[in-house]
């Protein structure tokens, strides 16, 4: 619930923005802004891009969500240049690599284009209006505590990540994540394992 309802201010925001940047010239068309998810059928791209579609609907802005089939910058390079060629509004984007798609999201801001930066880093964050982010030690703390509750405080779990390869260049959200059950079970002397 709390996903949606951030997806829904960020619609919100970039639709108050937009109109900013247009205020000289009349909108011959509903704005248009597109949400490019890490990859496509994750539930958390899902619940932000749910929460976008409802902000949409409310202002009469054009919304839609693309996103590669699978976690790599390269794929994610490419769906990028698809919707920069669309002449969006405003791009919603969490980045499948802090580095590798910072070249084409300056090149996109150049073109007028507004970018919210969601749960996804890009190094040089001065292309974004704004960067929304989760605070993912937080998550992993509640993941931690509730997975310890479900095996009655004892026994070994397992937490199932992305690619060391990923994990080493691309997603130091999921790594922050995997601290904290990490930190608890020290505490608590119950073992915990990482499966990369």
């Amino acid at each position: 619930m709390k996903r949606l309802a951030y997806a829904t201010a960020l619609v919100l925001s970039m639709a108050g923005l937009v109109p900013a940047a247009h205020a000289q010239a009349p909108a011959a068309r509903p704005y248009k802004i597109t949400y490019i998810q890490g990859v496509t059928g994750n539930p958390f791209y899902m619940s932000v891009t749910c929460g976008g579609a409802e902000a949409a609907r409310r202002l009469g802005v054009t919304f839609d969500a693309q996103g590669p089939a699978q976690y790599t910058p390269a794929l994610q390079l490419r769906v990028l240049n698809a919707v920069i060629a669309g002449q969006p509004d405003g791009i919603m984007m969490t980045a499948d690599d802090p580095v590798a798609l910072t070249a084409t999201l300056i090149e996109a801001k150049e073109r007028g284009i507004k970018i919210i930066s969601i749960d996804g880093d890009v190094k040089d964050m001065s292309v974004a209006l704004a960067n929304i982010q989760s605070d993912n030690f937080k998550g992993g703390a509640e993941a931690g505590r509730i997975l310890a509750e479900l095996i009655g405080g004892k026994g070994e779990v397992m937490a199932l990540m992305n690619s060391p390869a990923l994990m080493a260049a691309a997603c130091p959200t999921t790594a922050t994540r995997s601290r904290c059950p990490r930190a608890l079970t020290r505490s608590t002397q119950k073992p915990f394992s990482a499966l990369w």
